[in-house]
């Protein structure tokens, strides 16, 4: 959805397939069985000569009764005598029909005395009229079930079937003698549920599927009279596969193609005079801008081959709305970003295969219309910003000059080169003995040698911290009053000898102020203090509405230590003469800082714009005195930052999401990593540099694909970079901290299963 996930593209397809069987299927009877081959449809002359093109004038059309937020509306679908839609009302025993022969004039008729009563869930058009189906009962009370009503004109209309195992209809088409409609079961391992109907709706069967191929199927997302018979697109083991039917019971699953393994989802199929299209969404991998899934367009004569087509340039980030119409297809590219949905351009051809597009126009501004094809015409209904909706017709007119076409086959462009470094030392890594229960968020050399700390989820929960003399051997700090219900989330020299921070969790409290920011101190890092509250560590919130307010991050200098992190009012800055009393310096209402380091022209913080929901973006801030502090102009334009550090030269290198690597040699003007086979995925949450180099750790998806694993990255200078050998044996995981002591690296995390977490340590020495 920009990546849409596949539930937001189910959402919206939702929406667009209500009502969506709007062709007017064939009546020739094919022949039953699943083995026939789709009718060829004409060949094309574009081969040859220039394509023929099409536009759509868009005209508004007056109804005769307004569609407010309370009327849910049925259709329009069209048939052989022109186009109806149901509307219910509340209070309305039966719904009112809206009818027109042409699309241009409405008129609204009753139902009949004797039809059904309530709204119909799913309308469509068959053979010599129309289908409603209708809900009979009350929502939740049995027995609530299903029911077909026929009708010729939309008035009258004649009790039909139930349908069986079914609570709603995603999903019909009608071909010849049969009808088929299919939805998801109640249970997702039901996966989806077919029935057909050979009497006109009169009575309904499930579909036996002696082959087992349609039961195979995860998901149908889409079903099409294919004369003589059905074509069905859905996903398999992940990847989109097309079935195909005689007679709608029987179903075969066509060969895999090869050319659709990159699909995601699928949402549009139609056939037309000259073949299928086929409108899918296609993940394209960005790291610097998030993976997202762009709408495509595909194309078949048969339903066995596919072509991806080229398109212009438009926004399809949501997909398309698809119809096929007389000899032209028509879409409607939507644009997805997160809540914000709408209507981008209208695309037309007249072949299938070349497409062109129109600037949208106002009169479908706004969220996605429904397209509807009535014959040579189109049916745009839309929503509308007060809840109610509206409807526009669409007239084909030809183009007499269409202009450029896309370029089927576009010159690749090639990526940009990974900038020449100094060649980077080999790290090798080893995961010692886990350290019990517990995530180590940071650490830092101090006290005996090195520090730890993070949190302790066992029991009733709270702050935790280690120490070791050589990063070998790590002994746990005993419990604390001063640790219950907290957590430490950094660790720092300064004070009487450490500082660490986070937050604590106050339940007695509000649950818009249950969380603090939280010190401590201790001078050995065995022995801990809370430092004392006061009212500038009042962050609001709490562990779940809340779960990431509190201080990231301890930096030594300015007045004394400064520390950044996240408040519910956005990003803050405290500052402290010795550790204990601390005090809010700045607010940053721009973003979230996520660390700080001394550098550039003093003190550099990087982090993100604090969104969630969505990918947050990079964000840099920097303050000559740690009191004052400007964000860095221009934005960096990358994921959110998680962590910064100063190389032995005085530059910066910065990671985070992506994993996106960037450098500065004055923290202001900042230069990003490009793409590399090491960053090809994962994200950064800590860099350390040395004489040895520079190195990340993080996380990236495990060789299953289903957790995430501990990584770290190598380089020399910070915009070359190298993935570390894994470790044998990965375990589900991550890397969240790191420290470096001369040519040897010591990284902090946890190992999982996830809801488990164990305290774990790696060590990092030089070797090949």
């Amino acid at each position: 959805m920009t990546i849409v996930s596949r539930r937001v593209a189910i959402a919206i397809a939702a929406w667009l397939a209500a009502g969506a069987c709007t062709a007017v299927p064939t009546q020739t009877a094919g022949p039953s069985g699943s083995s026939f081959t789709p009718a060829t449809p004409e060949p094309s002359a574009t081969e040859t000569n220039p394509p023929r093109a099409v536009t759509v004038e868009w005209r508004p059309v007056e109804l005769p009764m307004a569609l407010g937020p309370d009327d849910p509306i049925s259709g329009p679908v069209a048939g052989e005598s022109g186009a109806i839609a149901l509307v219910s009302r509340e209070g309305q025993g039966r719904p009112t029909l809206l009818s027109s022969p042409d699309g241009t004039r409405w008129r609204i008729s009753p139902i009949e005395a004797g039809g059904f009563a309530g709204q119909a869930v799913a309308l469509f058009a068959v053979p010599g009229g129309y289908v409603a189906i209708v809900r009979e009962g009350s929502p939740g009370e049995p027995p609530e079930q299903l029911r077909a009503w026929l009708s010729r004109d939309g008035r009258s209309w004649t009790r039909g079937g139930v349908l069986p195992l079914l609570n709603d209809v995603d999903l019909q088409a009608a071909e010849g003698g049969a009808i088929v409609v299919c939805s998801y079961g109640e249970e997702e391992a039901e996966g989806t549920i077919c029935l057909r109907s050979i009497d006109g709706a009169a009575s309904w069967s499930l579909v036996t599927d002696p082959t087992g191929d349609l039961a195979r199927a995860e998901a149908l997302d889409r079903i099409v009279a294919a004369p003589p018979g059905f074509l069905a697109a859905g996903s398999l083991d992940g990847q989109v596969r097309l079935w195909r039917s005689g007679d709608g019971d029987r179903w075969t699953l066509l060969p895999a193609d090869e050319r659709l393994s990159e699909v995601s989802w699928t949402a549009g199929l139609v056939r037309g005079r000259t073949g299928f299209v086929l409108a899918a969404g296609v993940r394209e991998r960005d790291r610097r801008h998030g993976d997202r899934t762009v709408g495509t367009l595909w194309y078949s004569p048969d339903g066995l081959a596919w072509a991806q087509l080229p398109l212009p340039d438009i926004d399809a980030s949501g997909g398309f709305d698809l119809v096929a119409l007389g000899d032209a297809y028509a879409a409607v590219a939507i644009h997805a970003f997160f809540n914000d949905v709408r209507a981008s351009a209208v695309l037309t051809s007249a072949d299938g295969r070349h497409w062109r597009a129109d600037p949208l126009p106002d009169l479908l501004a706004g969220w996605p219309p429904r397209l509807v094809a009535l014959r040579d015409h189109l049916l745009a209904l839309q929503p509308t910003d007060d809840g109610g909706q509206r409807l526009a017709l669409g007239l084909l007119a030809p183009v007499a000059d269409p202009g450029p076409f896309p370029t089927p086959t576009p010159t690749p462009t090639a990526p940009p080169p990974v900038p020449s470094e100094e060649p980077v030392p080999g790290i090798v890594w080893r995961r010692l003995p886990h350290l019990g229960p517990g995530e180590i968020r940071d650490v830092a050399a101090g006290g005996p040698g090195f520090v730890a700390v993070g949190r302790d989820d066992s029991g009733e929960g709270g702050a935790a911290a280690w120490t070791s003399t050589d990063g070998e051997t790590w002994t746990r700090a005993p419990d604390s009053p001063a640790f219950r219900l907290g957590a430490m989330e950094t660790v720092s020299r300064g004070g009487p000898g450490l500082v660490a921070a986070g937050w604590i969790y106050r339940p007695e409290a509000p649950p818009d102020r249950a969380k603090i920011a939280a010190f401590w101190t201790s001078r050995d890092g065995v022995t801990w203090e809370r430092a004392p509250h006061n009212a500038d560590l009042e962050i609001g919130g709490d562990v779940i509405d809340g779960w990431n307010n509190g201080v990231r991050t301890i930096v030594a200098g300015g007045p004394g230590l400064i520390a950044v992190g996240a408040t519910d009012r956005g990003g803050a800055v405290w500052t402290s003469t010795d550790g204990v009393d601390w005090r809010l310096a700045a607010r940053l209402d721009d973003g979230v800082p996520a660390d700080v380091v001394a550098g550039g022209p003093g003190f550099v913080a990087v982090g993100s714009t604090g969104e969630e929901g969505w990918q947050p973006q990079a964000r840099a801030w920097a303050s000559q005195d740690g009191l004052a502090w400007e964000r860095v102009q221009p934005d960096l334009d990358g994921p959110a930052l998680t962590a910064v550090t100063a190389r032995a030269d005085g530059g910066l290198v910065a990671v985070g999401a992506g994993p996106g690597m960037w450098t500065s040699a004055d923290g202001i003007k900042w230069a990003w990593a490009p793409d590399q086979p090491a960053l090809d995925e994962g994200s950064a949450s800590d860099v350390a540099a040395s004489a040895a180099g520079i190195v990340a750790v993080g996380s990236r998806p495990c060789p299953d694909g289903q957790r995430i694993c501990p990584t770290a990255w190598l380089s020399s200078g910070g915009l070359a970079w190298i993935q570390a050998p894994a470790t044998p044996n990965p375990a589900e995981g991550s890397m969240n901290g790191v420290v470096a002591r001369e040519r040897v690296f010591i990284a902090l995390g946890w190992t999982g299963p996830q809801d488990e977490p164990a305290a774990s340590v790696w060590l990092g020495l030089p070797g090949t």
